[in-house]
């Protein structure tokens, strides 16, 4: 009897040492997506266009207040400052990615049914391009007959 329970409990911890494991490797695939998602989603030209939208409105501003001299002035501090809000900007569009891309695919992995193609890997991207031909592989929907969006699984 006590072989028996040692034998169950055995195997209980496995099986959870096993659920942990894929929960990790899941969390890491749907992190790697994640941030692929979000470099691509943002691409960075925030900064530059906040620098030149405060330069030129700096140069403005500094022309009306001190002539030639503070326009060169102005356009330095807008620009200095644009730029400082445009990365403000672009860090948010990639945190707001980020989370939406892992979000969305750690559900998606809850959601899969057994046996199913696991979302994310190379052989499901392979099995929907393949499928679908209206398949996104940025976000894992396609688009049915009707125009609804669904994930492909």
């Amino acid at each position: 009897m006590k072989t028996r329970l040692a034998t169950i409990a055995c195997a209980a911890l496995v099986s959870l040492g096993m659920a942990g494991n894929a929960a990790a490797q899941s969390h890491a695939s749907c992190d790697a997506y994640a941030r692929d998602y979000a470099k691509r989603v943002s691409s960075g030209t925030e900064v530059l266009g906040g620098a030149a939208v405060g330069a030129v409105g700096g140069a403005i501003i500094g022309g009306i207040i001190g002539g030639s001299r503070g326009a060169g002035t102005g356009a330095l501090i807008g620009g200095g400052t644009g730029a400082v809000g445009g990365a403000a900007t672009h860090a948010q569009r990639y945190q707001n990615a980020y989370d939406t891309a892992y979000y969305n695919c750690m559900n998606q992995r809850a959601a899969q049914p057994a046996g199913g193609l696991q979302p994310w890997t190379p052989a499901w991207y392979q099995y929907c391009s393949s499928k679908f031909r209206s398949f996104d592989p940025n976000t894992g929907y396609y688009t049915t007959y009707s125009g609804q969006k669904r994930f492909c699984q």
